[in-house]
Formats: C-alpha cells, structure tokens, sequence
C-alpha cells in the first residue's frame, strides 16, 4: 500500500488509481474514517454514509459513558484524568475511554462501576477493564506502564492534568506533553 499516495488522494481530492477499498481501510486503521467521510469527503459514497451512521452511534455510546464517568466521579469525589481515547480530532471514534486514577480510588471506582451495571476485572496489577452493553469500555489504571515497566509514575501524572470540554463538559485529561 502506498500511504503518501493514498494521502496524497484524500488530503487533495487527487484523483489517483488506487481502489477506494484501499483508501478506507488506511482510514478505517487510522481511526479517522469517521472524521473523513464526516468532515472531508467531497462527494459523499455510499460507504461514507455507513461510516458515518456507525462513526454517531459510536459518538453517541462514547459521550453516554463519558458523561456517566463526569457525574460519578463528581459525585463520588474521585479525580480521574483521560487520556488516549480523546485525541486531537474530536471525530475519532473510539470503543474505550482510557482513564488515570489514584491509587485510593482506584478499587471504589471499580465498585462503583460494577454498582451502575458494569462488569469489572483488574487485567493487571491497578490496572482494570469494565464493560457494560452500550457503553463505551472503560479502563482505568493507576500508571502507565509499557511490557511490564513502568513508564509514567502516578505522581508524574498528577502534575500533568488540564481539561478539556468534549460536547459542553468539562472532562480532565492529561496534557499533551504526555499523551503519546
């Protein structure tokens, strides 16, 4: 597959031979099909307007669950910062939302989850993966760790927090500098 052709083609409307099945599965592994056929196809095909109807329903369950971990937390006092979930463009759909929790609230906010309907397990060590039927999965950990090593401390974290408001709600997140 040649990625700047393909680039080339959906950044500039350049009408190159590469297949439309190609260009969507580079978009679709990109997570920015929905942003594309969204925001950027000029003409809209048939495969856009499924990308599209998918990509709101996606939007849609992220936003619930999104508001659901604001109200929760907010009520049961637990800081919480995202990160990787929401990006840069507010148009990548995702299936989980990735959230950094203390260490004291980590286990009540898994027992809270699993209070609302979810289905909670540790995967690691402070580490969980809570799931409910339409909800986004949520995953919250204490750190971030890469194989095994720790690569971003609790603490480190903790310094490095902002919000961000994603469909009128204020949302704490990580800064860039750390969301890599």
């Amino acid at each position: 597959m040649d990625y700047l052709k393909i680039n080339k083609t959906i950044l500039e409307e350049y009408p190159l031979d590469i297949p439309s099945s190609q260009i969507y599965t580079y978009l679709v592994n990109n997570n920015v099909a929905y942003f594309y056929s969204k925001h950027l196809a000029l003409s809209k095909t048939s495969t856009d307007n499924e990308i599209i109807k998918i990509g709101d329903k996606f939007k849609q369950r992220y936003l619930k669950t999104l508001k659901l971990i604001l109200d929760l937390c907010k009520k049961e006092k637990i800081e919480y910062a995202l990160f990787k979930t929401y990006k840069y463009i507010d148009e990548a759909v995702d299936g989980d939302i990735d959230l950094f929790v203390k260490q004291k609230d980590f286990k009540r906010l898994m027992g809270k989850l699993v209070q609302h309907g979810f289905t909670c397990i540790e995967t690691e060590d402070s580490k969980g993966l809570c799931q409910r039927e339409d909800f986004s999965n949520i995953e919250p950990r204490v750190s971030a760790s890469f194989h095994g090593i720790e690569v971003l401390s609790e603490t480190e974290i903790w310094k490095n927090t902002e919000e961000e408001e994603i469909n009128n709600m204020k949302i704490p997140k990580v800064t860039k500098l750390l969301d890599i």
